[in-house]
């Protein structure tokens, strides 16, 4: 599989930076971009959306602990939401970032369709190759973003 191009990493970099700016009142800075082969273990919560068009594969957030607390708390407005929602608060705001990343994406040449959140279990099976993913940290927490994408051909 080929790795991502740099204006697709930045088509969502650029969009969790947004929706952490309007969803969480916080400033999101890149931290770091790697390879791997393994999504990060539970007790994060992993998130997965599959694109399909002119970009095809998953897009997965895994988001640590700290951080899903938080976007639970502020996508409920609560103060202390029970930990029972939070994989659906944190699916909830991959899905708004996935759908802010189409238009970037849209301007750079890929039409995409977006498909429904899948929440990840504690058994994360390895990756089958090496992976790109960016870390976006912010003072709740971290976000990694993991590209199994490639173009379409």
């Amino acid at each position: 599989m080929s790795k991502p191009r740099a204006e697709v990493i930045n088509a969502f970099v650029a969009a969790v930076v947004r929706v952490l700016r309007a969803s969480l009142h916080e400033e999101g800075r890149l931290a770091a971009l790697q390879l791997t082969r393994a999504l990060d273990p539970a007790p994060s919560i992993a998130v997965t959306i599959e694109l399909t068009g002119g970009l095809r594969g998953p897009v997965t957030w895994v988001f640590s602990p700290d951080m899903a607390r938080h976007i639970a708390n502020k996508l409920l407005m609560q103060e202390d939401a029970p930990q029972e929602v939070f994989a659906d608060a944190v699916a909830e705001l991959s899905n708004i970032v996935a759908g802010q990343a189409t238009g970037p994406l849209v301007e750079a040449g890929y039409a995409v369709d977006i498909h429904p959140p899948v929440i990840h279990d504690a058994n994360r099976a390895p990756l089958d190759d090496d992976t790109v993913v960016v870390t976006v940290s912010s003072p709740s927490g971290n976000v990694r973003i993991f590209f199994g994408l490639e173009a379409a051909a």
